[in-house]
């Protein structure tokens, strides 16, 4: 579902998406989501903490359960 929600953020609503990490943990979020095909719509990988304007989506888990409920909310915020 992640790899989802951030194909639609992109590709529907035109936004950049931003993944907040570590510093010392960028490399390895990275190789992660690389090698499992889930990088395709991340437009970069900041550090933590960055003071980027636009909407923070803090969310535990994305699944099937609160996927459309994050997007309903990201349109609102278009």
């Amino acid at each position: 579902m992640f790899r989802y929600l951030t194909l639609v953020s992109k590709k529907n609503l035109s936004y950049s998406n931003l993944l907040e990490a570590p510093n010392d943990m960028i490399d390895i979020y990275y190789r992660y989501l690389k090698q499992r095909g889930l990088f395709d719509y991340i437009d970069d990988i900041i550090s933590t903490p960055h003071k980027e304007r636009g909407i923070i989506l803090k969310v535990k888990l994305i699944d099937w359960g609160n996927v459309n409920r994050i997007i309903s909310g990201l349109k609102r915020k278009t």
